[in-house]
């Protein structure tokens, strides 16, 4: 067995430095920020926009990733048991006046792999300031977590990698069951060359006929 020791140590000593210094506007801040990211809730808000925008093959993907990286996570915590970091450090007891989080697991961060999913499934289709700002965003709610007492900083990479192989499948699943059909890519190809063949001056297309053919015979 690797010896976890300084991985622990490393946890334990991060977490210490982000404790809250008591402002209260910043305990407010943060409890606002997990809240909207409650079960990636932002994050559907966004897909469904996305939707409605008529960036559908984006939207599908993020909500794709959304649900694979929902029920891994959900798996791994129930593997894993890792308590939280306010129940085993005495010094971050009463850190969260409130609790979001039914589960006593931490590992990994929820709410860091839903956003690191919505943010990854941006980032592979629109690299410009969008998925910058989701980017941005994912960093600033794992901070959140870690500020809050909730989780250790392995919980948020672990997150962040779930979240990113997620939004990988997402997509790669989305290409595949959108792949167009041998006859839709000839008719396609058959009708560019129609349309040549008329800007030509020639109304006839064999080729296109050949494809009507070859549906016709598919049909029956």
């Amino acid at each position: 067995m690797p010896d976890l020791t300084c991985i622990a140590e490393f946890d334990r000593v991060a977490l210490l430095a982000l404790k809250p210094l008591g402002i209260p506007w910043l305990n407010s801040l943060a409890w606002a920020i997990a809240s909207l990211s409650t079960f990636g809730f932002c994050f559907w808000l966004l897909a469904a926009v996305l939707w409605i925008r008529g960036r559908r093959p984006i939207a599908t993907q993020m909500a794709l990733a959304l649900v694979i990286a929902t029920i891994t996570t959900d798996i791994v915590k129930l593997l894993v048991h890792r308590p939280r970091p306010s129940a085993v450090i005495s010094t971050l007891s009463g850190i969260n006046p409130h609790d979001l989080i039914a589960d006593k697991f931490s590992f990994p961060s929820g709410h860091t792999t839903l956003a690191a999913a919505a943010a990854f499934s941006l980032l592979l289709n629109c690299r410009d300031w969008r998925a910058l700002i989701a980017v941005v965003a994912t960093f600033i709610i794992a901070l959140t977590r870690m500020y809050q007492g909730m989780h250790y900083p392995t919980d948020i990479l672990g997150g962040v990698l779930i979240g990113v192989v997620s939004a990988l499948i997402a997509r790669s699943t989305v290409r595949f069951t959108h792949r167009p059909t041998v006859i839709e890519s000839e008719v396609h190809h058959s009708s560019k060359e129609h349309d040549q063949l008329v800007q030509d001056g020639d109304s006839s297309s064999p080729g296109l006929a050949g494809v009507q053919i070859q549906i016709e015979l598919t049909d029956s």
